[in-house]
């Protein structure tokens, strides 16, 4: 008789991402270009955990990821890894 074991993981959904530049995304805004949309600067300056969740669920992900503590992190490297958007790792220049 053969031994039989419960299913312990199901199968999960897996998305992929693909960007026709393969050296890499560049911003497509200036440092200063931050007051051109005034309803999402308004939201980033009096309601930042607001704008956190609807950034998190416009890019695919959960929109009470950014509840969870440490994941803003992580939201933030995969969209740069989503978009090649290199970053330096002593520290990010202005």
């Amino acid at each position: 008789m053969p031994l039989t074991f419960p299913v312990t993981a199901q199968p999960q959904v897996v998305q992929v991402f693909t960007n026709s530049n393969p050296m890499g995304s560049q911003w497509s805004s200036d440092v200063m270009d931050c007051c051109k949309d005034m309803g999402v600067c308004a939201c980033g300056t009096f309601c930042p955990l607001i704008l956190a969740c609807r950034v998190a669920s416009e890019f695919g992900e959960c929109c009470c990821l950014p509840l969870v503590g440490g994941t803003m992190l992580a939201l933030r490297t995969g969209l740069r890894e989503r978009h090649r958007i290199p970053v330096r790792i002593i520290g990010i220049s202005v």
